[in-house]
């Protein structure tokens, strides 16, 4: 591991050289903590799934549900940051770098706090408004509660992830993940299989695991530095780079929310349809998530690619990046497609035996598992977006379709006679579908032929 780690300190160029190889060296790593990321997910599932009830399964994936809202909105601030710091990294301006460093991090640590408390207040009242089985109510509490007092461990260990990314060093970030993906596992087994503490055992392996790689982050970042000539005095909290931070990362911690809201509402409805549907629809979440991995992990490299790219002044290297991100993403997409309507109950399978909670699940699977091939287009457009400063479009599409398309349709499939979580699952792919189109759209406008030269960066 400190071979990695060494061997980082100079970060990959993302302003030279071929752009396939910059891109695919600069989003393994992406790519890799997604999957870790989905294990640490996965292994709270299993272990819940092995040693708990499906009362348990169900409290843990809706106060998980609950988490990723609560984290979606930091990370949005966050991302704000991350596009300012790729930028001005990317045009040498390191007095700006370091002021973007402290003031993203001051800030997020400050709402993290915020956020703990008001979800230490309102977290009962959530959870009753998401229509929890009763079954499953105490068992989402005790994880929520948990959750909420080592948030900013959780929130801090992002937090790290996202700057040391924006400055091109995707590798450390990795390994705090496989690092914290590892520990949780462990703990996993140690509180919920061999003492059965259930929703909170899972919540006290996440906190611990979180608050160590957190650690182990910011020690990394105190022995090694930054990339560039680092000058005490430029550390400051800089109200115009704040502004600037919240006008790009408030539309993405928006969208992130209402888009986390969203699916929390698809729980609502899953909810109501009993707590096998409940325990299967959120199995099936984890296993997409699996073919989510390598186009999330493009989508978040090509966002800080194409700000350094906007910085150096070299705008279509950004978007022929964003092109081979698109057919990257396919290559794992339409396999994984594949597999998920070729043997759907031994996927599910590998996180329960509860062969009543396979059933319903594979329902959910057969159309939820179609996304996986429209994010591979839509994922890496965003990306190119973002990373430019766009984020005020890719919020208002990703709301506007998150509401007016994957609730509606989901909600009133779920109420015709003989519903299953298949019609259910047929919201999200319909959702993404007109996204994409959107996409299109706004890219032809914006940035087809010379058009991204017009892009310019921020502040």
């Amino acid at each position: 591991m400190s071979k990695i780690l060494k061997k980082e300190r100079q970060p990959l160029s993302l302003t030279e050289g071929s752009v396939a190889k910059s891109l695919i060296r600069f989003a393994l790593p992406f790519f890799i903590s997604s999957i870790f990321q989905v294990l640490y997910g996965a292994a709270d599932v299993t272990f819940m799934g092995r040693f708990a009830t499906a009362g348990a399964i169900s409290g843990v994936s809706t106060g998980g549900s609950i988490m990723n809202l609560i984290t979606n909105l930091f990370m949005g601030i966050t991302s704000g940051g991350t596009v300012l710091i790729g930028q001005y990294f990317g045009a040498k301006r390191h007095k700006d770098t370091t002021a973007a460093i402290t003031s993203t991090a001051f800030m997020c640590l400050l709402i993290s706090v915020v956020v703990m408390i008001i979800q230490l207040v309102f977290g009962k009242l959530l959870i009753k408004l998401l229509s929890v089985p009763p079954e499953a109510v105490d068992e989402c509490w005790n994880y929520l509660k948990i959750c909420s007092f080592g948030n900013v461990f959780i929130m801090g260990y992002n937090i790290t992830g996202s700057l040391l990314r924006g400055l091109g060093n995707s590798t450390a970030p990795m390994v705090f993940v496989g690092i914290a993906c590892f520990m949780n596992i462990v703990l996993d087994y140690v509180f919920v299989a061999a003492l059965g503490m259930a929703a909170s055992g899972a919540a006290l392996a996440t906190v611990i695991s979180q608050f160590f790689s957190f650690a182990l982050a910011c020690l990394y970042i105190w022995k090694t530095g930054f990339p560039y000539e680092f000058h005490k005095e430029h550390i400051r909290v800089d109200t115009k780079i704040i502004a600037n931070m919240f006008r790009l990362g408030v539309p993405m911690s928006l969208q992130n929310t209402l888009v986390s809201i969203s699916f929390l509402v698809i729980t609502k409805v899953t909810n109501q349809m009993g707590v096998n549907a409940a325990a299967g629809a959120s199995l099936v979440g984890k296993v997409v998530d699996i073919g989510m991995t390598f186009p999330w992990a493009l989508s978040s490299a090509l966002s800080t690619i194409t700000a350094q790219n906007i910085g150096a002044g070299k705008p279509e290297r950004a978007k022929k990046s964003a092109f081979y991100g698109m057919a990257f993403s396919l290559c794992i997409g339409v396999p994984f497609v594949t597999i998920a309507h070729i043997i759907p109950k031994q996927l599910l399978g590998l996180l329960t035996t509860d062969m009543a909670v396979i059933e319903a699940g594979v329902g959910y699977l057969y159309p939820f598992s179609w996304d996986c091939i429209l994010v591979c287009f839509m994922f890496c457009l965003n990306g190119l977006f973002n990373g430019s400063g766009k984020t005020a479009f890719v919020a208002a599409h990703s709301m506007a379709t998150a509401f007016l398309v994957r609730i509606p349709i989901a909600y009133f499939l779920s109420k015709i006679d003989g519903a299953t979580l298949f019609h259910v699952g047929l919201g999200t792919p319909c959702a993404s579908l007109v996204s994409l189109v959107l996409c299109v759209f706004f890219f032809r406008k914006y940035y087809a032929g010379d058009k991204i030269k017009n892009v310019q960066m921020i502040g």
